[in-house]
């Protein structure tokens, strides 16, 4: 991945083998006896190293100058004064992570924004110590031991919960926090994180002039900081809301539509069609994508090193085309999760309860498989979940899963997607501005439901797009009373028996496109997975994800 790595002097491969850069030209920024600072980039990644403050910057900030607050921002940490820096960095609106060194102390200091668009992940052992944006220098120089909770976990969600990796001593950097490597090379964390409500109770009639007019700022700030701009346009809500902005602020960008060969986006392909038409943009492509290879998964693994599962690896071609234009892309992403509504079917109101609704609704595969395959009892999973949920800042079982979609499946793993997108071309979204995303969330889930926050935003821009079917729902936004059907009946399911819905979403290994080369991996596997305790049919993420983990021992054995 593109970034900086922070390592401690010496700290070498145990074999010698040197380090791959993923792929991308090498910068060493600073060496010494006590670490070594490098960084690997694709051309027009945004990133700067201030000698005359001691100071590196990676990532844009999209409603300021980042360089005129330099100063203030490394005295402040100088001093301690981490507080006073979370506080003048809160509405920075962009992806960024900042680095100091005090000169005097020799400590180091690594600020991210306040969701932590960019992640950062770091290790320490001993005075040792690595802090890096790519995973892989960790996995590289560290060789960290997998972790068989963090592992069943994976298997279980698809991601880790909190700052957990599947390796041991290896931590994601959380959003809006302070990493404070001191100079004799151990590391303290200063958390700032923090939501004060998940749906707050002003109406949408108060909320929505001020939501349209903060996405606005939001989506001009990026068309005019980003180099050659494009907008990523699906059929669903969040990119065609871009489109209407764009189209409201009379900019004349490409639109890039990608469309899986095989017809499985036939809806999603009509919906933006749609869209391009009334909103009469011609400067519109169809990039047209092939079921994913071994190649492209294999070159996903080594730069994300399973923490972004293969299943996307077939969108790799798509930013590699985006690259080869030297374009930016601006996505949808977020918006799926602050404007509309998060809450879950039916109530919650135990953690038993919130427990069973994740399982049903989150979950690749059981508990007691997940738990079986890395060699841990169900209860010691279980428990490590229900540590996490409790740890939430909010009492109400309802409000902690609709934490659980932000905190988890948003910041740990939509970000790495988002993130493994960077590996070509610079990406962001106006969804995730620190001030709009406080409006959203002033605003109760409930004002969302229906798609009704979107209903109501698509009538205040151009090409009535509240008209356009909504590819998941079969139905445009517009005809709300079926829209409330279609919701309705989902509640109806959710209190089916779950044996009904497992057996209609599990399927035979035969049915995995790389079938053949997971049963080899299977066959040949000799490390931490129990894969005798595998059933005959399980959900097409599980496999990804077994896949993906097998894969990724494989080469780390290989190594």
């Amino acid at each position: 991945m593109p970034g900086f790595n922070l390592r401690s002097s010496g700290l070498t491969h145990p074999n010698q083998v040197p380090y791959h850069n993923d792929g991308l030209g090498r910068t060493e920024w600073s060496a010494n006896d006590y670490f070594e600072f490098t960084g690997q980039y694709p051309e027009n990644y945004p990133h700067e190293f201030i000698e005359k403050h001691g100071s590196y910057f990676e990532g844009m900030v999209y409603n300021l100058d980042p360089k005129e607050h330099f100063k203030e921002l490394t005295d402040l940490l100088d001093a301690y004064h981490f507080d006073e820096v979370i506080e003048k960095i809160r509405y920075w609106d962009g992806e960024f992570v900042f680095m100091h060194r005090d000169r005097n102390s020799k400590s180091m200091y690594i600020v991210n924004d306040s969701w932590g668009r960019l992640p950062v992940y770091y290790w320490q052992h001993g005075d040792q110590f690595i802090a890096s944006r790519n995973i892989s220098c960790i996995t590289h120089f560290a060789q960290p031991e997998y972790h068989p909770l963090h592992l069943g976990m994976n298997l279980l969600l698809g991601t880790d919960l909190g700052t957990n990796t599947i390796w041991k001593n290896v931590q994601r950097m959380p959003p809006r926090s302070i990493l404070h490597i001191h100079g004799d090379g151990h590391i303290s964390l200063y958390e700032y994180f923090y939501l004060e409500t998940v749906g707050g109770n002003k109406s949408m009639k108060e909320v929505a002039p001020f939501i349209q007019e903060q996405f606005d700022a939001s989506l001009n700030n990026r068309l005019e900081k980003l180099k050659n701009p494009s907008v990523s346009l699906s059929g669903g809500l969040d990119s065609r809301l871009i489109a209407a902005g764009v189209k409201k602020l009379e900019k004349d960008i490409p639109f890039i539509t990608y469309s899986r060969k095989d017809g499985t986006d036939y809806l999603d392909d009509a919906s933006s069609e749609d869209i391009v038409n009334r909103l009469e943009l011609e400067n519109h492509e169809v990039f047209e994508i092939h079921p994913p290879t071994l190649e492209d998964s294999e070159e996903l693994l080594q730069f994300k090193q399973g923490i972004n599962y293969l299943s996307m690896s077939y969108v790799l071609p798509y930013y590699r085309m985006h690259a080869e234009k030297e374009l930016t892309t601006i996505t949808g992403d977020g918006g799926g999760k602050f404007f509309v509504d998060l809450s879950a079917l039916k109530s919650i109101r135990s953690m038993k309860g919130l427990m069973r609704y994740i399982m049903r609704y989150n979950a690749f595969c059981s508990l007691e498989m997940a738990a079986k395959l890395v060699g841990i009892s169900t209860i010691e999973l279980e428990e490590n979940i229900i540590g996490h949920l409790d740890a939430y800042p909010f009492a109400y079982y309802d409000d902690k899963y609709v934490y659980f979609l932000i905190r988890e499946a948003g910041i740990n793993w939509a970000f790495e997607g988002e993130d493994r997108n960077r590996q070509y071309v610079w990406s962001t979204t106006p969804f995730y501005n620190p001030r709009l995303i406080e409006t959203c969330l002033s605003m109760p889930q409930s004002d969302k439901e229906y798609g009704s926050l979107y209903h109501h935003l698509y009538q205040q821009y151009p090409g009535n797009l509240h008209e356009v079917m909504n590819p998941n729902w079969k139905e445009e936004v517009a005809n709300q009373k079926q829209v409330k059907r279609i919701h309705d009946r989902q509640k109806i399911k959710a209190y089916l028996p779950e044996r009904i819905l497992e057996a209609r979403k599990n399927i035979k290994m035969e049915g995995f496109v790389f079938h053949h080369e997971l049963q080899q991996l299977i066959v040949t596997h000799k490390g931490l997975l129990n894969l005798k305790a595998l059933k005959p049919k399980q959900s097409m993420n599980f496999y990804w994800q077994l896949f993906t983990l097998l894969k990724l021992m494989e080469g780390a054995k290989d190594d």
